[in-house]
């Protein structure tokens, strides 16, 4: 498994040695164990980065406990526990708090088409 694009997905930058070493601990003691098809998810994720968020969508409503999204769910772990991420997982960090009705209505339209686009793909999968 490569990792790396994970990562990437979660904070749009590549992990250092002490994430991968969390990382690598973790699997093992999770033994994590793909189906088929989640098998041929992670390949295309692999060719394709920019269909993750799709996918992690269409899991989250199909299939929630998968062991592609726990895959991701270590991941997000991991970067919770290191300081350099901080700001970026942090809400109160967030400079943008001042949203508005607009905003929110664009996020839950395009939350909504990722959900029903990543619906499709996994079962096309």
């Amino acid at each position: 498994m490569q990792p790396e694009i994970y990562f990437r997905y979660l904070s749009r930058k590549n992990p250092d040695a002490r994430s991968l070493e969390l990382y690598s601990a973790a699997i093992a003691h999770h033994q994590l164990e793909f189906s088929k098809k989640e098998n041929r998810l992670h390949k295309l994720s692999q060719r394709f980065p920019f269909l993750i968020p799709f996918i992690d969508a269409g899991l989250a409503l199909t299939q929630p406990l998968s062991p592609y999204r726990k895959n991701i769910y270590i991941i997000l772990c991991i970067l919770e526990t290191q300081p350099q991420y901080f700001p970026l997982l942090s809400s109160s960090m967030n400079e943008k708090s001042k949203q508005t009705f607009l905003s929110f209505f664009f996020h839950g339209i395009r939350a909504a088409f990722t959900g029903v686009f990543g619906v499709i793909l996994v079962k096309l999968a």
